[in-house]
């Protein structure tokens, strides 16, 4: 009997790339200090961030071994992200592909050297379990599957955690070289094939829609894909669960930082921004890509590299600052929020219609329950929740789907709700703002600001 993990019902606050080690740098960053530190790591988790990823900087057993000793004593829980220094990783072995069968075969066949190996990090209460594989191809699904059930196996209780590629990669990307083959064509095809063969405990994706202005494609733009993408995880990780009969969290890594062409954070807005209208989609984590900054300043198409939450030298950026201020106000919203399972989505506009509502068309939920009617002067999600325990009882969450670009922005949207049959409701305002409202003649008016989101639950 394979052994699966049960992800607990909260709220995920992850932190991608943690402080680096001594002499793990590139070009003008090589002979860096060393960053893995617990005060650090005590910075990292202050932000708000409980659970951690450190990428390339952890190369060796012994700096994964120095960010799990840094993890425990801040309290954040860390995955650990295998590199190619260690020929016994599962995430190394899964890249060789294969058959379920083949794949179990090579892990146990490595048994030793993989439990020596892991073995190291399992002593410390912050492992939590193991970054299996980043943006695997369906090539790959196999070996991954029976890698989530041989290590399970042998570390019941801990995670096997898989990252999906987004929308907007290539088809040779998704499918390698099944790409074109029956039922290897589309995005759609992607999610649920990994969903059926794999049959994750979580459903996590990568998508950095926010691009910035270049001589390449021109002016600043959003990618039009993104709430398609976070709509077609959202409509997998909901059918998980039924399946599955357990719950299957949704989680998605957002752009904190500029790269590759996308546009560094200028303000608070242009993160909330990120995180509200993923939570309309059911998101229960909010992954930021990334906390540390990399040590390089640019990649190998001449891209610049910007800042992230911390910069080069240790020092946070005004992005700490911002991301910082939604985590809190999302943690506050994470009791009520986690309650509820979502239902669907839908979006309203005014005026002419977005590309990213466009996208959208044929993933909206057709109906809200409770409400008849809604008006908006600007560009709206409306996300329909049901109550775990009484699912009678709804919940709406309102995201300001508007433009944050600085340039572009209004500084809020007016909404007005038509109810039927409802008398009061209870809105969770970012910041702690509760408000408990009665319903006087069948409507409900909002001014949500730029970026932000409104939970509304029904009385």
């Amino acid at each position: 009997m394979k052994k699966t993990v049960q992800t607990p019902r909260r709220f995920r606050f992850l932190a991608y790339g943690t402080p680096v080690n001594a002499n793990t740098g590139w070009d003008n960053y090589t002979g860096n200090p060393d960053y893995n530190t617990p005060e650090q790591w005590k910075m990292m988790a202050e932000c708000g961030f409980e659970y951690a990823q450190p990428i390339g900087y952890d190369r060796t057993d012994e700096h994964i071994e120095r960010s799990m000793q840094a993890g425990e004593a801040a309290g954040v829980k860390v995955f650990v992200t295998d590199t190619d220094n260690n020929e016994y990783s599962l995430a190394k072995l899964v890249r060789q592909g294969g058959t379920y069968e083949e794949a179990w075969a090579r892990y146990e066949d490595n048994k030793e050297e993989i439990l020596k190996h892991y073995n190291k990090f399992v002593k410390y209460s912050s492992f939590v379990g193991i970054f299996g594989s980043d943006e695997p191809n369906g090539m790959k699904f196999q070996a991954i599957r029976a890698a989530k059930d041989w290590f399970a196996e042998n570390y019941p209780g801990y995670e096997y955690f898989v990252n999906l590629f987004p929308h907007y990669a290539q088809g040779w990307q998704l499918f390698g070289d099944w790409d074109g083959r029956e039922g290897f064509h589309t995005y759609e095809d992607y999610v649920k094939y990994f969903c059926e063969t794999v049959q994750p405990d979580s459903l996590s994706f990568d998508h950095y829609a926010l691009v910035d202005k270049h001589e390449w494609w021109g002016d600043s733009f959003i990618k039009p894909d993104f709430f398609y993408n976070l709509a077609v995880i959202a409509k997998y990780a909901r059918k998980l669960t039924k399946e599955l009969g357990k719950d299957v969290p949704a989680y998605v890594y957002l752009q904190s930082m500029g790269f590759e062409g996308k546009r560094n954070l200028e303000d608070y807005e242009m993160w909330a921004w990120q995180c509200y209208t993923s939570l309309a989609f059911g998101m229960q984590g909010i992954q930021a890509f990334c906390y540390f900054s990399m040590l390089k300043d640019a990649d190998r198409e001449g891209f610049v590299i910007s800042d992230a939450l911390v910069d080069r030298f240790g020092r946070k950026t005004p992005t700490y600052a911002y991301v910082q201020r939604a985590l809190s106000d999302i943690k506050k919203l994470e009791s009520v929020y986690m309650s509820y399972a979502w239902e669907g989505t839908k979006a309203f506009w005014h005026g002419d219609k977005c590309e990213l509502f466009k996208q959208l068309e044929g993933w909206e939920i057709d109906t809200l329950r409770d409400i008849t009617n809604v008006e908006t002067d600007g560009d709206l999600l409306i996300g329909q929740f049901e109550n775990c325990q009484n699912t009678d009882k709804k919940a709406y969450m309102l995201a300001n789907a508007n433009n944050p670009y600085p340039e572009k922005r209004v500084p809020f949207i007016n909404v007005s709700l038509h109810f039927d049959g409802v008398k009061n409701v209870t809105v969770y305002k970012p910041s702690a703002k509760v408000e408990k409202i009665a319903i006087e003649d069948g409507t409900l008016r909002l001014q949500i600001p730029c970026g932000e989101g409104y939970f509304i639950e029904i009385e």
